[in-house]
This record gives C-alpha cells, sequence and structure tokens, in this order.
C-alpha cells in the first residue's frame, strides 16, 4: 500500500481532515531558512499534531542545517520523525542520531541536481528514507514548489537507493497515478496539490483533493 504524507499543514482541522481520511503521516514546517509561506510557529505546530488521530505520524519539516537547531525543534515538538532539508551534513545527522535514537530521519534530496547517487550515498547508512522533491533555485525554494521534475531521474534514484524513497514535487489528483507508475515510489508526499486553486499560498488544503488524492494513492501498490 502506498504511503501518504500531507504537507506544509498550517490549521488543525486540516490536519484532523487529513488524519481521518487515511494519510499515513502530516507534515509541518517550522524552522525555515528558505522561502516557504506555510511555515507555522512553534505553538501552532502543537496544535496541528494535537488534532492528528493515534496512526498518524506526525513529520517535522525544517530546513535547519545544525544539530542544535534541529535538536531544539523534536525536543520542544515532542516529535520523532524529522524530514530534513537543504545541506545538513552526515556528521550533523550522526549527532542527531546519537542524542535521539529513537528518531525517525528522513532526507530531502532536490531533483534535479549534481551526482545526486554520490550525495544519496553518504546518507544512506543514517537516514530512514529520502524525499526526493523539485528545487526551485530563482524562487530560493528548496521545496513546496508546485512543481514536477524529470520523474526518470527520481525513477532512477529509486532503484539505486537501499532505503524507501517518498516522491514530492508538483503531485496532485491529475497526474499522481502516472507519477507512481513511472517512479514506483514507497510514498507521495503533497502540499499546494491539495490546495484550493492548486498553489495559492495559503497552506490550507481542500477536503475534496485530498479525498480524492487519498484514494488514487492507496489504490496504488
Amino acid at each position: 500500500m502506498m504511503r501518504v504524507k500531507i504537507c506544509g499543514t498550517v490549521h488543525p482541522d486540516d490536519a484532523r481532515q487529513a488524519s481521518r481520511l487515511g494519510a499515513d503521516a502530516v507534515g509541518v514546517l517550522v524552522g525555515m531558512r528558505h522561502k516557504a509561506e506555510d511555515a507555522v510557529s512553534l505553538e501552532r505546530a502543537k496544535d496541528i499534531f494535537a488534532a492528528l488521530e493515534p496512526f498518524t505520524t506526525p513529520v517535522i519539516v525544517t530546513h535547519e542545517i545544525e544539530a542544535h537547531a534541529v535538536a531544539r525543534l523534536v525536543e520542544a515538538l515532542h516529535v520523532r520523525t524529522v524530514q530534513l532539508h537543504d545541506d545538513i551534513s552526515p556528521e550533523q545527522i550522526e549527532i542527531l542520531k546519537m542524542r535521539f535514537p529513537f528518531g525517525r530521519w528522513i532526507k530531502a534530496i532536490g531533483v534535479p541536481g549534481d551526482d545526486l547517487e554520490r550525495r544519496m550515498a553518504s546518507y544512506i547508512p543514517l537516514v530512514d528514507a529520502f524525499v526526493l522533491d523539485s528545487h526551485e533555485a530563482a524562487e530560493d525554494r528548496i521545496g513546496g514548489t508546485g512543481k514536477t521534475h524529470d520523474w526518470s531521474i527520481s525513477r532512477n534514484l529509486v532503484k539505486f537507493s537501499q532505503v524507501p524513497v517518498i516522491l514530492a514535487g508538483g503531485l496532485r489528483p491529475s497526474n499522481l497515478e502516472r507519477a507512481i507508475r513511472q517512479v514506483r515510489p514507497w510514498g507521495v508526499d503533497v502540499n499546494s496539490g491539495v490546495e484550493p486553486n492548486h498553489g495559492n499560498r495559503d497552506g490550507r488544503k481542500d477536503l475534496k483533493k485530498l479525498e480524492n488524492f487519498l484514494r488514487i494513492a492507496k489504490s496504488e501498490t
């Protein structure tokens, strides 16, 4: 069964709906260093995570690249799964793993990019999964672009990786089935693709799009 994460959640009601509809995980953006309209405060993040049902995994999504800064988020939110964007080094992840031995670490990899297999190889011993996301350097976005990337690259990275790979970047109900069948990821991650008007960037989710996205994803194996 395809795993689904709903990301960029800004309101507890959206988190509750995603959870009730069967989302495996809900991501909240905190500690941003690049452009991200759907970042929230720590207090807001607590409220969002509190709205989740018991079997939905809360995920901290952050741009922080120093272990001590990520640790502050983990300790403040009491969440064990963290999605790490930007150029956090393997050494900093090693520090986090020692400090939080029960943590789960997801490393974002920007597509396209240079030497992606080499980059992934340096993280494989340290992380529990990768998320392949579209980057938009001109807009200073390292996620949440609302744009797809070259799925043939992602498919090759899925084959290369020794840990689960999650596909992100411009996914929405209308292209999800094709993306899954082409890339064959372990899971999918959506943000603006389930917002009204596909990317109005206020962060609120559209219930019908959530339903459709989850239905399509869960029908794929």
